[in-house]
């Protein structure tokens, strides 16, 4: 009989997503940080926001070799004490801290990231699951709000160097994932012979990783990418010709949605769609992207906001969830949500390289043609994968 796991364990699994979206805390005082070193290190800047990117990628891509040597719940007190790491710039005076400590944070992130979702399927089973799936992306979504809110506060009235204190945040959560999260190794049975020689990914694993880590984010992350730029810029450019507040406005709207989707995830979407979850996903996406790429007016934008927001976490959690019954071993949950989480970081990077580069040759001077090009290919791919899925369907045996 599957064992059931309280109130207290479930808690444990959202403070590692809270634990998470401390990673925000520096977005709002990027501007700060660039009024005080932007003279000596330039361009530098920027990258702050993308060390930790970077860093989650790798460790994403060793996670299966730190787990056979440290196991899952020893392996995320680690990830969390190096995210804590972020607070040092608060403690440390001059520049160099900041970005030690963000590479830190994205080593740690790296584990942090798909850990909740692997102990979400790991440990939960049916409506359980999809329930608090879904309740994990709305935790996030409303820690990343106050995270950066709280931020933002603290280097208007103080210092920005005490918005780093923030990541403390992760000292009660590691308190309470040492006390509630089980040790999922000893529990777990071990795997079937068969399982151990062919190795724990199978093709649809691969299938998975590629499209949905990379192929999807490529196009999707176009809108983080040019939110902003197309809603500051000028009505004559292509733009909205609004105010960084406005553009800062629609982002956050997105974040509600997102929030929204965390709660009807596992009551609605997955009940209605089941199997196509992540079709519809995607296919939210394409139209979120769609509106975007038509909107004239801010209303419009924050309803691409509200159909992307809704979309982006439903193929998160759906995505998580279809590479983890594609394993054939309960040990590979953890790494197979790692190295999606980390194909993603490449996604999303590449997201800033391949759109441009394609929209530019298709739509010169267009700057919204990222959109156009991004919405096309996620509907087209919804409706192939939906072909393909309903007809692999029908050859299965009763």
């Amino acid at each position: 009989m599957e064992k059931r796991y309280g109130i207290g364990v479930k808690a444990a699994i959202l403070s590692i997503i809270v634990t998470q979206y401390t990673i925000t805390l520096q977005t709002p005082i990027l501007g700060t940080i660039n009024a005080e070193y932007g003279e000596t290190y330039g361009t530098f800047i920027k990258q702050l926001e993308t060390l930790n990117t970077l860093s989650m990628v790798v460790v994403g891509l060793l996670m299966g070799v730190l787990l056979k040597f440290l196991g899952r719940k020893k392996l995320l007190i680690i990830a969390t004490v190096l995210a804590m790491l972020q607070a040092l710039p608060a403690f440390i005076p001059g520049f160099w801290v900041i970005p030690a400590a963000r590479i830190c944070a994205g080593l740690g992130m790296g584990i942090i990231y798909p850990s909740s979702a692997a102990y979400v399927m790991s440990l939960f089973q049916g409506d359980e699951a999809n329930k608090l799936m879904g309740i994990r992306s709305t935790t996030g979504a409303i820690a990343g709000i106050v995270v950066m809110q709280l931020s933002g506060l603290i280097a208007t009235y103080f210092n920005y160097r005490f918005s780093y204190l923030i990541a403390l945040i992760a000292v009660p959560c590691v308190i309470l994932m040492i006390m509630k999260i089980p040790d999922v190794e000893e529990e777990k049975a071990a795997p079937a012979e068969d399982g151990e020689k062919k190795g724990s990914f199978t093709v649809s694993s691969w299938i998975l990783l590629i499209t949905g880590g990379v192929l999807v984010m490529i196009f999707a992350y176009t809108y983080m990418t040019n939110c902003s730029i197309i809603v500051c810029s000028a009505p004559e450019e292509g733009g909205l010709g609004l105010s960084a507040s406005a553009a800062s406005t629609v982002l956050t709207v997105m974040s509600v949605a997102f929030a929204v989707c965390g709660l009807l995830y596992g009551v609605f979407f997955v009940r209605i769609f089941r199997q196509y979850t992540v079709v519809f996903a995607v296919l939210l996406l394409g139209i979120g992207l769609g509106i975007a790429y038509f909107a004239q007016s801010f209303a419009m934008m924050c309803l691409a906001s509200v159909v992307f927001g809704l979309g982006f976490p439903m193929f998160n959690d759906a995505i998580c969830q279809a590479l983890g019954r594609t394993v054939r071993k309960e040990s590979a949950i953890p790494v197979i949500t790692s190295y999606f989480f980390a194909v993603s970081g490449i996604g999303q990077y590449f997201s800033s390289l391949i759109t441009p580069a394609v929209s530019a040759a298709l739509f010169p001077g267009n700057i919204r043609a990222d959109w156009l090009i991004s919405a096309v290919c996620l509907a087209a791919g919804a409706v192939i994968a939906c072909i393909i899925q309903t007809a692999a369907g029908r050859k299965k045996p009763a």
